[in-house]
């Protein structure tokens, strides 16, 4: 039915209903981005931040929400591009923009709960202050990474797998994609040597590239480029 997951999504009522059809008591997964976000308040926790933060920022506007298993999902329009990112606003708040979806009501959480609409309200401007909080910081200038050192050993690469991590999860917007290639590389050249597993490489680079919010299609489609240069 759908085999790309979400990057399947439909606005075709046809569509839509020949799933419905063919799987009746399945989930509801929305895709975000294009002018839409969520933000994702995983528990009671994460409430507490958002209610303090309207306090001191002004509040927003109430708008559609979702009551999920453990907590809500508050969502917005913006005609910037956000990005989905986890914690990084503050710890359990989540956000599900661009790349990114949702489940929705009335969906049913593996552990019982129903995801319900709470607020059947239409979808309000996001705040600027929840846009400030939500935007990755704007790219500062960096060097471009030159080559690796000269190897003196085979423990030698192995050792600089935590660099390489750090500095592909600490990279910023606009340098991330070039950054997190260049690490696939790395990794390729611990393959060619019989150091690594291909898949071993695809999974650090998804651990490192995943932090800087890179999606998983992003970074396994950077790792598969980096692989076909090897093979040149």
């Amino acid at each position: 039915m759908c085999r790309r997951g979400f990057l399947d999504a439909s606005r075709d009522p046809g569509v839509i209903s020949d799933w419905w059809r063919r799987a009746p008591k399945a989930n509801i997964g929305l895709r975000t981005g294009k002018g839409h976000f969520v933000v994702d308040l995983d528990d009671a926790d994460a409430v507490a931040w958002f209610t303090n933060a309207c306090g001191r920022h002004g509040g927003a506007d109430r708008t559609l929400t979702v009551r999920t298993s453990r907590g809500w999902h508050l969502y917005f329009k913006s005609a910037a591009d956000v990005p989905c990112s986890t914690s990084r606003i503050a710890p359990h708040v989540d956000v599900r923009g661009k790349g990114g979806y949702v489940v929705t009501a009335p969906s049913i959480h593996p552990d019982g709960p129903v995801y319900t609409i709470a607020r059947d309200l239409p979808i309000a401007d996001a705040p600027q202050w929840i846009l400030d909080e939500a935007m990755p910081p704007p790219p500062q200038p960096m060097p471009a990474p030159g080559p690796m050192p000269t190897w003196r050993s085979e423990d030698a690469k192995l050792r600089a797998i935590p660099g390489i991590l750090s500095l592909v999860a600490n990279a910023r917007q606009g340098e991330r994609n070039r950054i997190t290639f260049w690490a696939a590389c790395r990794f390729n050249e611990m393959v060619r040597d019989g150091l690594i597993t291909q898949r071993l490489a695809e999974e650090l680079l998804l651990q490192g590239a995943s932090r800087c919010g890179l999606n998983g299609m992003e970074i396994l489609r950077t790792a598969r480029s980096a692989s076909k240069q090897r093979g040149r």
